[in-house]
């Protein structure tokens, strides 16, 4: 069962997914100082998970940088995933979920790095 606090969150960030691009300079910023950290580690995971992916640049720039990984991104706003959606090519489909971070679709531990960049703490 959703708390109206969990409702409230999905709401707003699907009321701000029309303009979310144009607005989030310092999320992209943020995800992309978390990339080059990222490269200091010395990891290859087959399954990466981006908890709150939003726009899904983050997904896209983690498919880059692990290219034989497959990337997961979640979001628990429709309209924002639909946005994450668009950005898929013809014919390399980047999957994005719509759940909560919370009650994830997938089997526990199937990842072996999860990504959570300015994302609301979750109860």
């Amino acid at each position: 069962m959703l708390t109206n606090q969990v409702r409230q969150l999905i709401r707003q960030r699907n009321r701000y997914a029309d303009c979310y691009s144009k607005q989030a300079d310092l999320i992209h910023l943020i995800g992309q100082r978390l990339l080059e950290r990222l490269q200091l580690v010395t990891i290859e995971p087959e399954i990466i998970i981006e908890l709150g992916s939003a726009d899904g640049l983050l997904c896209r720039q983690l498919k880059k940088q692990y290219k034989s990984a497959k990337v997961i991104g979640v979001e628990p706003a429709v309209k924002l995933a639909k946005l994450a959606n668009s950005h898929n090519g013809w014919f390399k489909k980047q999957p994005y979920l719509t759940a909560l971070p919370d009650k994830l679709p997938l089997i526990d531990e199937c990842a072996e790095l999860v990504i959570v960049n300015l994302y609301p703490v979750w109860q």
